[in-house]
Formats: structure tokens, sequence, C-alpha cells
């Protein structure tokens, strides 16, 4: 492994793929024969509205890319592997992905086997400080793992590219365990990339994800690959270019603390002839709040006495997928006052005393604060993670009548002005076969 090394190219088709990997020495580790393992990040499906799928997924080209460039060096069997989302109510899961992007033609054409990792034989390993989380057995078999995130920030963790990635390798369970109450995420993400560290980390930066990692986020087109044989170091160029350094997001600030690394792109060796200053983008990671009480939208729009605290580290990713649909069916109420309703969301948070009644989302939440007599009257919206319908209901048999129509209408929003510019959104970077249809969008 070359420590400090990474290609920072333009991309400009599927053979740049290629380019990045033989400018950061990608291959140097392969082996005639070796058994690969493609992890790209699909990390959840919503069919409740048009999926925009730029900046959210890995693109289909750059793990087209991976494919062909592993079929050239002589790689033997190999495999893409995800971890999905799994919730029937906005039908996702790992194989609703591969069919809806037709990962099948990577079967066809490069031989490749398609594994979900929720299914199957997971591993117990340990990590440093004693924490145990069971991972995919393929992962551990595998000769050569690649690691494919996507340029994107994250509303927990700042960014999310290749050490976050990983956090797909593990069972369902594992991943609820990284969103512990006691704030443990960005630690075991940090400990999980040191005990499994990719053979090559492909930062897929063809678009960026703003106030990511979900769809409610705003994409956009940066046309860039970042490649290495050292995930730190892609991590490091991959952050500064989205407008943060090593000190501001805390898993590559332990990383560096404990490994005595570079927290300074100035120590990397850069190569491919793109200078980061001029393709440095730096993107918002996190929406407006006021005072962490409830989003600044509400107050926007005239609507008081709702309290929604920002979501913290313990939201798993089955819920995080309802806040937003739960704040945009909230803003549906229109401007006016209502008599202190509370929304707590997590692992950890805990009722304030104030509110006439406080909504619990999700099991966690039912399980912690179901008989906290502080909660005045406890809704609890039971699911893990709960469906839009059951939340819908809870909030209307309860004096808020919300509706969908704002969350439908944010959704066709968000599509359109994609589809607007289809030059520059092309949903061929996603669909290898027959594109989808949109509802007349």
């Amino acid at each position: 492994m070359a420590d400090n090394v990474v290609s920072l190219i333009r991309y400009h088709g599927i053979e740049s793929v290629a380019d990045a990997i033989r400018l950061c020495g990608g291959f140097a580790g392969l082996r005639s024969g070796d058994r690969v393992l493609i992890k790209p990040n699909l990390v959840g499906w919503d069919d409740q509205g048009p999926y925009p799928p730029w900046g959210v997924l890995t693109t289909s080209v750059v793990v087209e890319g991976l494919c062909r460039a592993l079929r050239d060096a002589g790689a033997g069997e190999i495999s893409i592997g995800e971890g999905s989302v799994v919730c029937k109510t906005v039908g996702s899961s790992t194989g609703v992905i591969f069919d809806n992007l037709d990962y099948g033609k990577l079967t066809e054409r490069y031989g490749a086997r398609l594994i979900d990792f929720n299914t199957g034989e997971h591993d117990e390993i340990e990590l440093s400080g004693g924490h145990k989380l069971k991972v995919s057995r393929h992962a551990l078999e595998c000769d050569f793992l690649v690691d494919v995130p996507v340029l994107k920030t994250h509303g927990q963790t700042k960014v999310s590219l290749g050490i976050k990635n990983l956090k797909g390798l593990l069972k369902s369970e594992s991943k609820t365990f990284c969103h512990h109450a006691d704030g443990l995420l960005e630690e075991l993400i940090c400990k999980l990339g040191k005990r499994l560290p990719p053979s090559l980390t492909m930062i897929d930066g063809i678009y960026g994800n703003e106030q990511g990692p979900l769809h409610f986020g705003r994409a956009h087109r940066m046309d860039l690959l970042i490649g290495s044989t050292d995930v730190y170091a892609a991590d490091l160029l991959g952050a500064y270019i989205l407008g943060y350094v090593a000190g501001e997001v805390d898993h590559l600030r332990m990383w560096s603390e404990g490994e005595g690394r570079p927290t300074d792109i100035s120590e990397l060796e850069i190569r491919g002839g793109v200078d980061p200053e001029d393709v440095r983008r730096p993107l918002k990671w996190d929406w407006e709040w006021v005072e962490g009480l409830y989003p600044q939208a509400f107050a926007k729009k005239g609507i008081g006495g709702l309290y929604l605290p920002k979501y913290d580290s313990t939201l798993c990713t089955g819920c995080s997928y309802m806040f937003n649909p739960l704040m945009l069916a909230l803003l549906s109420l229109g401007g006016r006052e209502y008599d202190g309703y509370e929304f707590l969301t997590g692992k950890k948070m805990r009722p304030s005393g104030r509110a006439a009644k406080t909504f619990l989302l999700g099991k966690c939440q039912c399980d912690l604060n179901g008989d906290n007599p502080d909660c005045g009257e406890a809704v609890p919206i039971r699911g893990c993670p709960p469906s839009m319908d059951r939340m819908l209901e809870a909030l209307q048999n309860n004096g808020l009548p919300v509706s969908r129509v704002e969350y439908d209408n944010y959704r066709r929003h968000v599509m359109k002005r994609y589809l607007k510019r289809p030059e520059e959104y092309p949903l061929s970077d996603f669909y290898m076969g027959e594109m989808p249809g949109l509802g007349g969008l």
C-alpha cells in the first residue's frame, strides 16, 4: 500500500476509471485470479415518489468501469455486494436496487456475482477497544476489496466517503449498534476502517451531494474520480474537496490522531494533473435549525409550537428515511401556533417535560420513553422504521391535520430540477437497461 498517494482526475467516460486506478497504482496488490469484492454505495431506495439517484448512489458507469478494469487486469471472480436499507413500506432492499438499476447487465458482461449482505453468513470481528461487530463473510473471504463511495456530505458525520461506506458490510443489527446511545458512531466507523481496510478506494465524484446522504439533498455535477490504495488519504482529499478538513470530521480526526497521519492535503502525493483548489466546492452538510429545536423552515412558514429537534448520531438509517417525510408533512400544516407538540427520534432523546403531546418516532423511542411521565401524553409511532401512513395517521388523530401534499410536491420538485438538465444529469449514468417511467414528469 502506497500511503498518501492519491489520483484525482476529471471523469470523461467509463475509461476514466482505469486511468484513475493506474495513476494511483491501485492494482499493485491485485494478483491474477484474486477473488474481488466491489462495495458500492447503494444506501437505499424510496418508491414513494420519483427517485433521484444523483449524488446518492454510486453511478453504474463507475461500477462497470471497475469491472472492466478488473477483468483486463486478470482478476478472478468479481462480486458486487451491498447491504441496502430494507424497508417494505418505501420499497427498499438490495435486490430492489440491483433490479431497478439492471445490475444483471454486469453479470452478463463480466460474470459479476451480485451479493446482498443482508442475507447469508456473517462473522463476528473484534475492534480495538473490545467492541464486536458482525460482518458479511464475503468481505472477510475476498482477496481484494474495492470500496466505491459517493462524494457526499452526511447529516450525522459531515461526510460519507470510503471509511463510512464500509459500514454497509455489516449485519443489520451491527449497523444499528453503531448508532449507539453513547454516541459511538464515528468511533466505530473509524475502527471498522482500520480493521477492514479496502485494497482500493475509488470515490465516485461524478456527482457531489449537498445536505446528504439521501435524495432530499442537492446533487451537483462535479465530474471527479479520486483513487487510492490508502482509504484515509482518499477520504482526506475527498473531504477537502467537499469543503472540510480532517479536524472537522470526527472519524478522520480519530484516524489521524491514532495513526499519526497527515491532516493536510499538502502532504498527499496527488497524481493526475488536477489542482484540488480548482475543483474544491464546499457543500453544506446540514440543514438550518433554530437552536436545535426545530427546522428553520418552520419559522419561515410561521409554524409555532412544534418541536422537532435535530436528529443525532443515534438515529439509524431506516428511521432517518422517515425524518424528512415527517418534517415535510408538518410543513403542510401552514402557518399557525400549536399547543406544544414535541417529536423525539433516535435512542437517547428525552422529553422536555413542557409538551402537551410527545410523538415517539420508531421502536427505539417507543421503548425508551413510552412510559416516561415527562411526555405529557405519549403518542407512539411504532415501526422499525414506521411507515409514512402510520406517521400521518398518528399526527392526524392527535390534532395535526397533515397531508402528503408537501412531501409529494417536494419529491416532484427535486426530480424535475434534474430532469430539466438531462445533459448534466443523465439517468443513463445509473440505469443500465430500460429507463424508468417517471409518472408524467
